[in-house]
Order: C-alpha cells, then sequence, then structure tokens
C-alpha cells in the first residue's frame, strides 16, 4: 500500500508545475496583450495630437492670410479714399485759380465749364479781350473722364460727379450730375435758382436781407485704385465748401475788411483807378467808333483807360467794336462783363413841372438862401434877371441836395453854366423827349467856387475830376440822348442814360462817368475817368453805386475756403 501512495505524491508535483508554467505562460501572454494594447493606445494619442497639431497651424495660416487680405482690401480702400479726397482737393485748387473764380458761383452745369466763350465764367477782376477761362484744366475735370491723380501715373485715379450750387442758408440751390452711364442732367430747388441778384448766383446782396454774404459749392469726387489694369478699390467722398467774395487782387483783410459777410464794393488804390468810368450795353448796346475820330480814353492818372465795360452774358458788346484805338497809339479793350448796376435813380421830389433850356446862355446856381435853383442870364461874368426854376426842388434826404424834372436842353451855340457850389445838383431826363444837345462853340461847363460868389457875380472855377459826382445827369428812356459836341472847357460830370445814348465828339472834354446802352465817338474828344471815392463823403453817384466812390478795381472775385460739411461712402 505505500508504494501507491509515493506515486500520487510526484504526480501531483508534477501537475502543479504544469499548472504554474500554464499560469506563467498565460500570465506572460496578458503582459504582452496589455503592452500592446498600451503601446496602441499611446500610438493613437500621438496621431491625435499630431493632428489637432496641423489643424491648428492650417487655421492659423489661413487666418493670417484672411487677415493679410483683409488687410490688404482696408489699405486699398483707404487709398482710393484718399485719392477722392486728394481730387477735390485738385478741383477746388482750380477754380480757385483767379481766371476761374467766377466759376465757383456761376451756376452752371458742368458740360459748360470752359467750354465756349461766357461772360458768366469771367472774373470780374480780370480785364481779359475773352470771357473764356483761361484754365482748360477747368473743362478737362468737368468732362466725366477720369483724371489721374499724378500725371503719368494711371494706378490712382479720380473724376468729377456733381457739382452743386447754395444760397447762404442752402435754400436755394442748383445741382449738375452725371450718372453711371454718362448721362448729365441738372436738378433745381424750388423756387429755382435764377441770376437775379448780380449774376452772382449763390452770394446774397445787401438787400437781400441776409446776415452773410456768403454761398456754398459742393462737389462729389470718386477715387479709384487700379491694379493689374483692373480696379481695386473705389471711394467716394463729398465736401462742400464756404464760398466768399474777395477784394480783387488782396488778401480778406483788405480796406473795410472785405470778406463774407461786406455790403460794399472793394477799393484797392492799384495802378489805373476809375474803371467804372465807362460803361455801356445795358440794352444789348455797344461802343462805335467814327473811322476819322482821333480822341483818348484815360485813367485819371492820364494812363489809357484799362477798359470800357460792356454789361452783358455773352462773349461779346451788342453789335459794336471790341476795341477802341486812340489818337496816342494805344488800344482800350471793350470788355464783355456779367454784373448787375442798379438803374438810374427816380425822381424823387414832388412836382409835376418840367424844364426846358434853348440855346440861350443860361446859368443855373443853388440861390443865396439855400432853398431854391435860379436861372440867370449871364453875359461875361455878371448875371442878371435871375428867377427861381420851379421845375426843382430841394430833397433833403438825398445826399444830392438839389433835383430838376428836365424836357429836353438844347444850348446850340449857346453854353450853359452849372454852379454847385450851393449844394449839388441832379437833372431827370424821364419824359419824351429826353435828350441833351450841344453843338459848335456851345456846351456845357460845371463850375465850383468855395463860396457863393455874390448875387450878380458867376464863379468862374472849373470843378475839378474829383467833384465830378455834383453834377448828373438821368435818364431811363430809349429815347435818351446826351450828345456833347463841343464845350467851353472840361465837363465834370456823371452821365446815366441806361437805355439810352451817349455821343462824344468835336473837341469834347469831359471827366466823370458815362454810363449808357450805347456809346458813340467821333472827333478829337477826350474822355477821363474820375479818380476815386468822393469829394466830401457822399454824392449823388456814390450813393447810386453803393457808396465809396467809384472803384478801382471792378467789383469782386470769390473764393472758396473752408470746408463747410461733408461724407465719404
Amino acid at each position: 500500500m505505500p508504494t501507491p501512495i509515493i506515486k500520487s505524491a510526484a504526480a501531483e508535483a508534477k501537475l502543479r508545475l504544469l499548472l504554474l508554467g500554464s499560469l506563467q505562460r498565460s500570465l506572460v501572454r496578458v503582459r504582452q496583450r496589455d503592452r500592446a494594447a498600451q503601446a496602441g493606445f499611446s500610438m493613437a494619442a500621438v496621431m491625435l495630437v499630431i493632428l489637432i497639431c496641423i489643424m491648428g497651424s492650417m487655421a492659423l495660416a489661413m487666418r493670417g492670410s484672411s487677415g493679410l487680405l483683409a488687410s490688404r482690401l482696408q489699405s486699398q480702400s483707404r487709398e482710393a479714399r484718399d485719392v477722392a479726397e486728394a481730387g477735390i482737393v485738385q478741383v477746388v485748387s482750380e477754380l480757385n485759380n483767379p481766371p476761374n473764380r467766377r466759376m465757383l458761383v456761376s451756376g452752371l452745369p458742368l458740360s459748360s465749364w470752359g467750354t465756349t466763350p461766357d461772360a458768366r465764367q469771367q472774373n470780374p477782376c480780370r480785364q481779359l479781350p475773352t470771357a473764356t477761362p483761361t484754365s482748360s484744366q477747368a473743362r478737362a475735370l468737368a468732362g466725366n473722364s477720369t483724371q489721374n491723380l499724378v500725371s503719368g501715373n494711371s494706378s490712382r485715379r479720380f473724376i468729377l460727379k456733381s457739382v452743386r450750387y447754395s444760397n447762404s442758408n442752402r435754400t436755394r440751390w442748383i445741382e449738375s450730375r452725371y450718372d453711371s452711364a454718362g448721362s448729365l442732367s441738372t436738378s433745381n430747388s424750388s423756387p429755382a435758382f435764377d441770376n437775379s441778384t448780380n449774376q452772382l448766383i449763390n452770394l446774397q446782396t445787401a438787400s437781400s436781407g441776409q446776415p452773410d454774404n456768403l454761398g456754398y459749392i459742393q462737389l462729389e469726387v470718386e477715387g479709384e485704385v487700379i491694379r493689374g489694369g483692373t480696379q481695386a478699390a473705389r471711394a467716394t467722398v463729398t465736401r462742400e465748401y464756404q464760398v466768399v467774395p474777395k477784394c480783387c487782387g488782396l488778401s480778406f483783410n483788405g480796406p473795410g475788411n472785405i470778406y463774407g459777410n461786406d455790403r460794399t464794393i472793394c477799393t484797392s488804390g492799384s495802378d489805373n483807378t476809375g474803371k467804372l468810368g465807362v460803361v455801356t450795353g445795358f440794352n444789348g448796346g455797344g461802343v462805335t467808333k467814327a473811322s476819322g475820330g482821333a480822341g483818348d480814353i484815360l485813367g485819371p492818372d492820364g494812363n489809357p483807360l484799362q477798359a470800357i465795360l460792356c454789361i452783358t452774358s455773352t462773349a461779346t458788346c451788342g453789335a459794336g467794336v471790341s476795341s477802341i484805338s486812340t489818337s496816342g497809339g494805344n488800344t482800350v479793350p471793350v470788355t464783355p462783363i456779367a454784373i448787375n448796376i442798379d438803374p438810374p435813380p427816380t425822381y424823387p421830389g414832388t412836382t409835376s413841372n418840367k424844364g426846358s433850356i434853348s440855346k440861350v446862355n443860361t446859368y443855373m446856381r443853388v440861390n443865396s438862401t439855400d432853398t431854391a435853383i435860379e436861372l440867370c442870364d449871364i453875359s461875361g461874368s455878371t448875371l442878371s434877371g435871375c428867377s427861381t426854376a420851379n421845375y426843382c426842388e430841394k430833397v433833403t434826404s438825398t445826399v444830392a441836395n438839389y433835383h430838376c424834372r428836365m424836357s429836353d436842353i438844347d444850348t446850340g451855340t449857346k453854353v450853359l453854366t452849372i454852379d454847385s457850389t450851393g449844394g449839388r445838383i441832379a437833372l431827370y431826363f424821364n419824359d419824351s423827349p429826353g435828350t441833351v444837345a450841344t453843338g459848335g462853340t456851345g456846351g456845357i461847363q460845371h463850375v465850383r467856387c468855395g463860396s457863393f460868389a455874390g448875387a450878380t457875380t458867376a464863379c468862374a472855377t472849373a470843378a475839378p475830376a474829383s467833384q465830378f459826382d455834383r453834377v448828373s445827369f438821368y435818364g431811363n428812356l430809349a429815347s435818351n440822348v446826351f450828345d456833347l459836341q463841343g464845350t467851353p472847357g472840361v465837363l465834370s460830370t456823371f452821365v446815366y442814360f441806361r437805355q439810352g445814348q451817349v455821343n462824344i465828339g468835336g473837341n469834347a472834354e469831359i471827366v466823370g462817368s458815362l454810363w449808357s446802352n450805347n456809346l458813340e465817338l467821333n472827333g478829337s474828344f477826350e474822355i477821363a475817368a474820375p479818380p476815386t471815392g468822393c469829394v466830401t463823403g457822399g454824392g449823388a453817384f456814390c450813393t447810386l453805386i453803393g457808396g465809396g466812390g467809384a472803384p478801382s478795381e471792378v467789383l469782386f472775385d470769390w473764393v472758396a475756403r473752408s470746408t463747410a460739411q461733408g461724407k465719404l461712402y
């Protein structure tokens, strides 16, 4: 029995060894499987991290690329805006160019800028033989064509799309605009703009009741940036500028602080003054000169007058000539200019009587008591038979102290002497025939002494050129004719026959201002424009033209300054 027990123990030990080996092998396999699983998980994690890094890098790259593109687009857009801004500066600079300054207030459509001679485009400060602006660039800017911001560089361009002119409170305006197809249209406020106020369009006159004498011009300019022949960016800028009048050739702080809110005519005292000495064309007339005429037209300094002004909105002055050749071998141009001058004053008195002087030696003066105009017979220097002229009145509310209603004056070979010692005298020819005629050795003379010469003594001192405004002739009829063919001396006066005609011929010598529809020159005449200013701070002439005397420069021009408002899109 003991032997079987020993065999069983050995078998059991062998079995244990077998079981232990099998367990170890199982453990090894488990460890191997765990290590394999762990290795697979680690690889997946690594791959995931790598994938995340790749995706993050791509996102960062795409973000950087988008930011760069956006920055480039923003830069191009800003560049286009800068081009538009610079384009507006170029347009305003061109309009502020002296030959083009009237275009700041002309109200003309873009298609009319600089195209044909047009007095509405002529700067009144510039005495040019033609009314066309001298700058061809004004036409190019308004032609709905792109302009290189820098000459020769077509990558930055601009185009003027619209212009709007507005009055001081912007209640009235006129606009000219090109649409996307290049068609030009004009729109207007209601009531429509017109050129009734001195043809200044967007400026107000003193009588308008506006607080400021200013206007506005609004410009719309489109800028574009070109890259590789293709438009890369585009921007539109609109700017409105304040437009104010300015004395010719002077700064804003010229005489009387002339700028936006000023009401007076500018004076400068520059070279040849008295440019409003001879004015024609009030009703489509002009200037004519006989072929045999050999006269002179002078300024107050004795040099040739720089221009005879012709009131017209066209390029030429009626059917007359464009210049006058003088006996001194000089040429005085007849300059078309679109300005508005107030009509002659109407008779301010109450009398219905009218006077007529015909072919007698007559002396007209203020009486010794300063109460009336009297007419005297004159022989040499002696006066007699003085009587009151019942067609003359003293009107204290006007600068010209005495006013006379006249039918006509015809001196023939006699002399009419007008003495302004006692006061200014204005003669009104507002009824038919309304003419003044002289001839031969006859004529009209204007005298003034320091005091009343006496009951029977005539003043023998000719009134100087500086006192031309003390005797005035006013007429408002087409039949008015002032015919000065002969004179006993230099006549100092102001003649304003707005619808009528002034004839200066023979040996007539006149110093003063001659305003008429037509002016006819003949013979060996001499015309001299008056000096600047009025003698004693006013007068009929000075009051008529707004105070301040005969201007040495023609009105004023304009300047666009300071941006009033603007927008960008």
